[in-house]
């Protein structure tokens, strides 16, 4: 694989208005606490991108392709 490692980044609250929105989504959102408590963020010393997930599908999608394929 090239390029850098990328991971989705987006507030608690975004994150919880998308799934509430979602009818029949698989994760409900009292489970987002264990996940935003488990969650690592890169370090300073480690390489990757953090990849908002604010805005429409496409502009995160366009950045994570972008960090992955760059050099």
């Amino acid at each position: 694989m090239e390029g850098s490692p990328s991971a989705l980044d987006g507030s608690r609250l975004l994150i919880t208005a998308r799934i509430t929105e979602q009818k029949g989504h698989f994760m409900p959102p009292d489970l987002l606490d264990s996940q935003f408590a488990d969650l690592e963020t890169l370090g300073d010393d480690e390489v990757g991108a953090a990849i908002p997930v604010d805005g429409t599908p496409k502009e995160p999608a366009a950045l994570a392709h972008a960090a992955v394929t760059s050099s």
